[in-house]
């Protein structure tokens, strides 16, 4: 059996819905990312004017954000564990991501953003020896909800 490895770049895409008019919506499809690694898991910031996202460009998966549509791409994880999964804020100050740093199956951790730069280092939220993943932040800041694989 021959098994071929295959290469696919995904690149992110945007749709713009800016105008509904007599039941017509106009749209307009822009392209936001142009690297031949896989950018995956996008995730808009509450106001609109960020993106995060994962991707592979680095030599494993780490989290980037891009102002939109068209800013610089900026890697905010550098751990030589992958991290992905990205969620935002709605203020738009932190992300909550994956991480596989001290644990392979995924832990929750949080990331200031200032100015579109991170700020400080992540902080561990979770350490539980099993699966914690697809974080969600409420809107008033004040809980993030994640899948687990704990009991109870």
């Amino acid at each position: 059996m021959d098994h071929k490895r295959q290469l696919s770049i995904i690149f992110f895409w945007v749709l713009f819905l800016p105008v509904l008019l007599d039941a017509q919506v106009l749209s307009n499809v822009v392209q936001i990312t142009t690297h031949p690694a896989s950018d995956t898991e996008p995730a808009v910031s509450g106001n609109g004017k960020w993106l995060a996202f994962t991707s592979d460009r680095s030599g494993n998966r780490d989290i980037w954000i891009k102002k939109l549509p068209h800013g610089d791409v900026i890697q905010v994880t550098t751990n030589p564990s992958d991290d992905y999964q990205a969620c935002w804020s709605p203020d738009g100050k932190w992300l909550v991501f994956v991480s596989h740093r001290r644990d392979a199956l995924g832990d929750l951790w949080l990331l200031r953003i200032k100015k579109g730069r991170p700020n400080g280092t992540p902080i561990q939220l979770t350490s539980y020896l099993g699966v914690d993943c697809q974080p969600a932040v409420s809107p008033d800041n004040r809980s993030i909800v994640f899948v687990s694989d704990r009991e109870g």
